[in-house]
């Protein structure tokens, strides 16, 4: 009888810390994996959140 080869899903955790996304400029990011064009997404949603964060705080002089 034959193994079956289990496939196994990639899981990628992106745990990005605000200050580090204080200066931040994310272009592009390359990955030979289906997920890239959502782990992009991710990334370009928390880069625009922290601006929009650190805007508004710019913006009432904290």
């Amino acid at each position: 009888m034959m193994a079956k080869k289990a496939e196994m899903s990639k899981v990628y955790v992106l745990r990005i810390q605000p200050d580090l996304l204080r200066e931040a400029k994310i272009e592009a990011v390359y990955l030979d994996q289906p997920a890239s064009a959502f782990i992009r997404d991710a990334i370009k949603v928390a880069v625009e959140k922290a601006r929009s964060k650190r805007l508004g705080s710019e913006e009432t002089g904290q």
